[in-house]
C-alpha cells in the first residue's frame, strides 16, 4: 500500500513473509497473493528475517532489533520485545539456541537475552558471532582475536590469537567453529565445555 520495495523474503510451506524498506512485515499465503497478517516497524528491514519457533527476529534501520510472535491466531501476533541498539544495524541478528547476537556498526557485537530483549554482554571490537555452546559464546574481533564469553556470568573468559583468520561462518546449529584464511586453509574447531 505504501509502494515500498521488498528487501527480504522468508518462505515456508505455511506462508511467505516479506520485509520492506518501509518497515512492513507482511505474511501472505504460500499459494496465492492473499495477506494473512501484517506488522509495521519504524524503519527499513535490514538483512534477513529469521524464524525461530513461533517467533520472527529482524533488525531495522531505526536501530532496533525486534522479536515478533507469530502464533497461529491473528489476534495473538504481537511484538514480544524491541532492543534499542544505539547504533547502525547493517546485518540481520544471529539467533542461536540461547541468545540473539547482533553486530552494531562501530560498536561491536552484543548478546541479547532471547526471552526479554535485554543486553547480556558486549564485545566492543566484535565483528562476527561464530558459535554457542550451552554456557559459552565465541566471537571474532576485528583484530583477529577469538573471544570466549561466559553466557552464565556474562563475562569474558579468555581470548585466543587468530590473526590469520580472514573468513568465518556463523553456526547456530551446534558448537563447531568454522574459520579460514587467505591461503585457502579451513579449520573446524570443536570447543570443550
Amino acid at each position: 500500500e505504501n509502494d515500498s520495495m521488498i528487501t527480504t523474503i522468508l518462505a515456508d510451506p505455511v506462508s511467505a513473509i516479506i520485509g520492506t524498506d518501509q518497515g512492513n512485515i507482511i505474511s501472505i499465503l504460500p499459494d496465492r497473493p492473499v495477506r494473512s497478517w501484517q506488522f509495521k516497524a519504524a524503519g527499513a528491514i535490514v538483512g534477513s528475517i529469521i524464524k525461530d519457533g513461533m517467533s520472527l527476529y529482524f533488525a531495522c534501520d531505526d536501530m532496533n532489533v525486534y522479536r515478533l510472535d507469530i502464533m497461529s491466531a491473528p489476534e495473538q501476533r504481537r511484538l514480544i520485545w524491541k532492543f534499542q541498539a544505539n547504533g547502525i544495524l547493517k546485518t540481520a541478528p544471529c539467533v542461536a539456541k540461547r541468545n540473539v547476537y547482533q553486530v552494531i556498526y562501530g560498536k561491536g557485537l552484543t548478546a541479547i537475552n532471547k526471552d526479554d530483549g535485554t543486553v547480556l554482554w558486549s564485545v566492543p571490537s566484535g565483528t562476527g558471532f561464530l558459535a554457542e555452546t550451552q554456557k559459552r559464546a565465541y566471537v571474532l574481533t576485528k583484530d583477529g582475536t577469538l573471544v570466549v564469553m561466559d553466557n552464565d556470568t556474562n563475562r569474558r573468559l579468555y581470548s585466543v590469537n587468530c590473526a590469520g583468520v580472514s573468513i568465518h561462518a556463523t553456526n547456530v546449529v551446534d558448537s563447531k567453529i568454522y574459520i579460514g584464511d587467505k591461503t585457502g586453509r579451513i579449520a573446524c574447531l570443536q570447543p570443550l565445555e
